[in-house]
């Protein structure tokens, strides 16, 4: 699955914007493409920028983007059946209900940690971390996603972070002031959230 985002450097909207290209791997070309709002891959998601999910996980989890860039707004992670919508059954990319979590504001970067069922989500307009629970938030289980998760309180404008599973560690880079967040993932996950910061 590829997020191909609304607009275009200038902000412009672009052609099939707004969607998850669905591609066959094996023979490297695009099967299938679904809208966001008509396929419900997420209810208000804007411009979809990346998704998480590690080999073998079925369930993936898109940022979009541009959701809750206003003052007032939240933004949205959809979670998509990726068992039902892939390169060999596109097909179910379609018939799929709208399902999705809501994050900080501006969501960018999706990275999971299979070891505990965590997926953090970066949100540059409020420098924060969400930590959606991928056991109770995910296709087949939805009673997490209509609870706001935890968050991690991150320097300037977080942007897309990589999970480092063996180590339980969250690297985040901080685009305002050019650092690196390190983030012990023991503390703040799906398991527990001692170390995060509920909005």
């Amino acid at each position: 699955m590829s997020p191909d985002t609304g607009q275009d450097p200038n902000n412009q909207p672009v052609p099939h914007g707004d969607t998850l290209s669905v591609i066959n791997g094996a023979k490297c070309k695009v099967v299938g493409q679904g809208r966001v709002r008509p396929c419900g891959y997420g209810a208000r998601g804007a411009s979809p920028r990346r998704r998480g999910g590690g080999p073998g996980h079925r369930h993936r989890y898109v940022a979009n983007t541009h959701d809750g860039t206003s003052a007032s707004g939240p933004g949205t992670v959809s979670v998509v059946d990726g068992s039902r919508c892939n390169g060999t059954r596109p097909s179910g990319c379609a018939s799929q209900p709208e399902r999705h979590v809501t994050v900080g504001r501006d969501p960018i970067g999706v990275a999971v940690d299979p070891g505990n069922h965590s997926v953090y989500v970066t949100n540059p307009l409020d420098d924060t971390v969400s930590v959606v629970n991928a056991k109770t938030c995910n296709r087949s289980r939805t009673s997490g996603c209509d609870t706001r998760p935890p968050t991690i309180a991150v320097a300037g404008a977080p942007s897309w972070a990589v999970v480092d599973a063996a180590r339980h560690t969250v690297y985040v880079p901080d685009t305002v002031d050019n650092s690196v967040a390190v983030l012990g993932d023991l503390n703040c996950n799906a398991g527990s959230s001692v170390g995060c910061r509920h909005p």
